[in-house]
């Protein structure tokens, strides 16, 4: 297996070598956010789930990673260099593995980048949320409540 680690690495700094990494997340990113608010109506629904994000992600992997996973074995053939990776001492399952692998990696960095980062403002902005909120009790859930809160009450 350390034969499938040595061309993973090989891989990822292959893609990180040429700009086409930086494009691939940028448009992972781009339509990511794009079918998350804008198709998917995150805003509008009024609810704070992860509904619409994982929704549309089956798509986004349907263009995309078949763009880069054609890249691996086109790219050794164009070069002329698959005649040395098949002589050496590694089996087609290591040459596979590593490349499969370095594509999964890139893959994991475009999705983690999707998670929130973090900072100090943006935890500043959870907390002032959380604590602005108030509990929901019984009687908030009386006939003469208003209207948003008896919605939160049929809920």
């Amino acid at each position: 297996m350390r034969n499938a680690g040595i061309i993973m690495r090989r891989e990822l700094a292959s893609y990180f070598a040429t700009p086409l990494a930086y494009v691939f997340i940028l448009i992972f990113l781009v339509l990511a956010a794009a079918f998350t608010f804008y198709l998917g109506g995150f805003y509008e629904r009024g609810q704070a789930d992860l509904a619409p994000f994982f929704g549309f992600h089956p798509w986004l992997y349907l263009f995309l990673i078949p763009a880069l996973s054609m890249r691996l074995w086109a790219e050794e053939r164009r070069s002329g260099s698959i005649e040395l990776l098949m002589t050496q001492p590694i089996t087609l399952w290591q040459a596979v593995l590593g490349k499969f692998r370095s594509r999964l990696g890139l893959r994991g960095l475009a999705l983690a980048l999707t998670f929130p980062s973090g900072s100090p403002s943006t935890t500043w902005a959870i907390r002032t949320t959380v604590r602005s909120s108030p509990p929901m009790s019984a009687a908030s859930c009386s006939p003469a409540a208003s209207s948003r809160s008896a919605r939160a009450c049929r809920r």
